[in-house]
């Protein structure tokens, strides 16, 4: 599903089940320059119908592998490089 260029697909976690059809999902999705966003999201029947535009939240890029360490809070990202647990 399409929503403000953000291709979102990925049903990652069932908020609340409405009843045996529908339910609120936290959903994943991806734009064109791969940036990962979040969002909550209506299914229905195993399909996702709707995804709540003011739910929507840019997820923080971590890189992979060992000496990294993202904290993220009010401010943004912050990234720590470290070297065999010494902070660089």
């Amino acid at each position: 599903m399409l929503v403000n260029g953000i291709e979102f697909s990925e049903v990652v976690d069932v908020l609340g089940e409405i009843d045996v059809h529908d339910k609120e999902v936290e959903v994943h999705g991806y734009d064109e320059c791969d940036n990962e966003y979040s969002a909550v999201g209506m299914e229905s029947d195993g399909e996702l119908v709707e995804v709540y535009e003011d739910t929507i939240e840019s997820k923080p890029y971590v890189p992979e592998g060992n000496g990294w360490d993202v904290d993220v809070d009010e401010d943004g990202p912050f990234i720590t490089i470290s070297k065999d647990n010494d902070v660089i």
